[in-house]
């Protein structure tokens, strides 16, 4: 299944990358969706974090992959975890005055019977994962 939504930024489009791609920053956002957050690595291309998530009442190990990164353009990371697997992308835009669209596409590929009902859940609250999507977008694009 995909999901996508976008966010547009005041700031010129490297300023944006830069926040995204800042490892920092990344931290406490991954942080806020889960704990026990490890990354390995300095923050480039090849970095993992660990988290554990709280999905259907337990705690779910989750691993994140910076998988991909082309300056100003493209991040794309890489989610695994038991019940489910996530292709993201993050694509940046300039727009008119300056600023930025950044586009995120995640494609889930569940792995258990479970997963694959919560996604058709996700289906039906369609608008609301978009939003939280959204937030997700602000929140990695927000400058310190």
């Amino acid at each position: 299944m995909k999901i996508a939504a976008t966010k547009d930024f005041k700031r010129p489009r490297g300023k944006v990358f830069g926040t995204f791609a800042d490892p920092a920053r990344m931290d406490a956002v991954l942080g806020s969706f889960g704990k026990n957050l490890r990354r390995e690595g300095s923050g480039g291309v090849g970095t993992v974090w660990h988290l554990d998530v709280v999905s259907a009442g337990k705690e779910r190990p989750v691993a994140i992959t910076l998988a991909g990164m082309e300056a100003p353009g493209v991040i794309n990371l890489r989610v695994t975890s038991e019940m489910v697997d996530a292709d993201v992308a993050f694509v940046f835009t300039d727009l008119p005055e300056r600023g930025c669209q950044v586009a995120a596409e995640l494609d889930l590929a569940p792995h258990t019977l479970a997963a694959r009902v919560g996604i058709q859940t996700l289906r039906l609250a369609k608008g609301k994962v978009e939003q939280k999507i959204q937030r997700t977008l602000t929140m990695l694009g927000r400058p310190d």
